[in-house]
């Protein structure tokens, strides 16, 4: 795959990877529905140390995931000037990185790998029996 590349709305934050994807998920919690403002979140996850983001500060927010699991708490960073997601980090998952797919400049080839937490999908998203799951995302 070539690199990973995206940036924010405004274009203040910018970032790349020279990383394969690991997994590309959609999350239908209810944490990543709140976040994204939509019916769940999309990610891109590659390893946490092939990152590198350029531009304006960025912000963190941390929270619990809305997997309900306790130990579960994200760290979602977003530009300081737009408020664009860029990535989230997971404390189950420290070597990972998951960036908002629709961030990345190229989406053609996103496609989720798996379906996260589908028990909360909102009545009106379809989601293929083949890749559903209710567990922890795969980090290698």
């Amino acid at each position: 795959m070539s690199k990973i590349k995206g940036e924010c709305l405004c274009g203040a934050v910018s970032f790349e990877s020279d990383s394969d994807p690991i997994v590309t998920a959609a999350c239908h919690c209810k944490d990543c529905q709140k976040h994204s403002g939509s019916a769940f979140g999309l990610y891109v996850a590659v390893p946490k140390g092939s990152l590198e983001t350029k531009g304006t500060e960025l912000k963190t927010f941390k929270g619990k995931g809305g997997s309900g699991q306790s130990q579960n708490y994200f760290h979602r960073t977003f530009c300081g000037s737009c408020g664009s997601s860029i990535y989230a980090a997971i404390e189950t998952a420290p070597d990972l990185l998951f960036i908002h797919a629709g961030t990345l400049d190229d989406t053609t080839w996103v496609k989720p790998d798996v379906q996260a937490w589908t028990g909360r999908q909102l009545p009106c998203v379809n989601v293929p029996d083949g890749n559903k799951f209710d567990g922890n995302l795969p980090t290698e």
